[in-house]
């Protein structure tokens, strides 16, 4: 069992190093990063060959590889007041009208400044998209999006001002803003104790 276990977070942490290598594949990766966490949790499911899943991962991930392209690297911190709860699961998800990408809490590097708690990490962006927002989601809470503005011809930009949530939201936050679906359970009012994001672009490697 604990073999299984490890077998899964190993898988997990993989497929975030892959995330933001490929564009084109974020939908692809996104779901079997869920998937591989999803497992990792049901116990019917720990007999579950691992070889068998990395096979099929290997195989997704080897076609759509082919349509990688250059982008730019988005860096970006989230911060909460130490005094704040987080859960280590909860998802740092860079969403656009194409796909999305991202990792867990307990997956980012983590410092503490001052007051705060900072949780950092990068994704790639690309000039084809038209709207990007981080989302932040745990599991029983409404997610809070941070739309980003982004010039449309992408540049290096230095590291932004801190921003709020521009809102929260308690259905699938990430599906609804990949779709454009704005009539849905959304507040501007950000919950006490909510993340504040800054970032920063850079030319990719």
């Amino acid at each position: 069992m604990r073999t299984t276990k490890a077998i899964f977070t190993a898988l997990e942490r993989w497929l975030h190093g892959v995330s933001s290598r490929l564009h084109g594949c974020q939908p692809a990766v996104s779901f079997l990063g869920r998937l591989v966490h999803s497992s990792s949790q049901m116990l019917a499911l720990s007999f579950i060959p691992a070889a068998l899943i990395g096979a099929g991962l290997a195989f997704g991930l080897g076609i759509c590889t082919a349509f990688a392209g250059d982008g730019y690297k988005f860096s970006y911190e989230l911060r909460v007041p130490k005094n704040a709860k987080f859960e280590p699961l909860t998802r740092f998800d860079l969403v656009t009208d194409s796909g999305s990408s991202g990792t867990r809490l307990h997956l980012t590097k983590r410092r503490e400044e001052g007051e705060w708690v900072i949780f950092a990490d990068s994704e790639l962006v690309f000039e084809d998209e038209k709207r990007r927002a981080m989302i932040v989601s745990t599991d029983g809470q409404a997610s809070q999006v941070f739309r980003l503005t982004l010039p449309s011809r992408l540049k290096p930009v230095d590291w932004t001002k801190w921003q709020r949530p521009d809102y929260t939201e308690k259905t699938d936050a990430g599906w609804t803003f990949m779709h454009d679906l704005k009539k849905h359970d959304r507040s501007t009012n950000s919950p006490p104790g909510s993340f504040e994001l800054r970032f920063k672009i850079t030319e990719s490697p």
